[in-house]
């Protein structure tokens, strides 16, 4: 299948796979991504049976497995974000931040930027200063929802949005320092977002207005869009390469504002947060396109 198949399919499922959460508004986040990434690792699961588990060594199990931790980490407090900030709001927010932190790690840890030319780098700060703007209006739109919720909630939902960003933009160190496939890591990272989303659930069984089986099949449907959205920027950037592949993917966040915005309606569209919102996301979405198209 060509490259326009797996757009698709990334775009769709990475910009909608937190929508079945976000309608367990009573459930606890620890249980919604304990099942949430128990879902994931039976998928990655499936997918490691068919393609076979050649590849993974104890060192690279270890490495991923880490990596999994702190994505599960991460999604708990993007979960909170979500069932604070509303969906387009918080990944509005962490997504770029996702793009913005893997910027830090490279230039930092990887040493991405050494020789690049003048003019790259400033298409790179050009592209950077539109996700911070773009980020900006997201955090600062007040929608009359937040009217019916503290300060201290929403305080804790920005926090928890920058949380999800910065560890969505540190979880592959692990596995990239171990320069293996994310083929081959897929699964044993799925562990490891499953071990990390044990302990804190341990502490919040009881505190659940909706049945197991309905909490359950709601986690297991984004479970799968995530899922899906994982192995097909894979095959993504199999077909068109890895920065192409990168680009193309950012627009699930305009996918996301969408259904946020008008499906939603959190916050209202044709309000001044709806449209702070959509144009916020637009700037992001853009400046994360063009920081990945730059190369030096």
């Amino acid at each position: 299948m060509n490259g326009g198949f797996w757009a698709v399919i990334t775009v769709l499922s990475w910009g909608t796979w937190l929508l079945p959460l976000h309608r367990l508004q009573a459930v606890d986040e620890r249980k919604k991504t304990f099942w949430l990434t128990t879902g994931i690792m039976g998928f990655s699961f499936c997918v490691a049976m068919l393609r076979g588990f050649q590849g993974i060594t104890l060192g690279l199990f270890v490495s991923a497995f880490l990596g999994g931790i702190v994505w599960s980490c991460s999604g708990l407090a993007a979960v909170k974000a979500v069932s604070e900030l509303g969906l387009a709001r918080a990944m509005g927010i962490w997504s770029p931040l996702n793009v913005l932190w893997s910027l830090v790690w490279g230039a930092i840890l990887f040493s991405e930027f050494k020789g690049w030319p003048l003019r790259q780098v400033g298409k790179l700060v050009f592209g950077v200063v539109l996700m911070v703007i773009g980020i900006l209006l997201i955090a600062n739109a007040h929608s009359s929802e937040e009217g019916k919720k503290s300060a201290r909630n929403i305080r804790v939902g920005l926090a928890c949005a920058l949380v999800a960003g910065v560890g969505w933009g540190s979880y592959f160190l692990p596995i990239r320092w171990s320069e293996a496939s994310p083929w081959v890591t897929a699964f044993p990272m799925a562990i490891g977002m499953w071990a990390g989303s044990l302990l804190p659930v341990l502490w919040s069984w009881g505190s659940n207005s909706k049945s197991d089986r309905t909490l359950v099949t709601y986690a297991f449907i984004s479970a799968l869009l995530w899922s899906c959205g994982n192995y097909g920027s894979l095959l993504l950037m199999e077909a068109i390469g890895t920065g192409r592949g990168f680009t193309v993917a950012q627009g699930c966040l305009m996918v996301n504002a969408l259904v946020g915005v008008f499906l939603l309606k959190d916050p209202a569209p044709g309000s001044p947060a709806g449209e702070s919102v959509l144009v916020g996301v637009l700037l992001a979405a853009l400046g994360a396109m063009i920081v990945g198209m730059v190369k030096g």
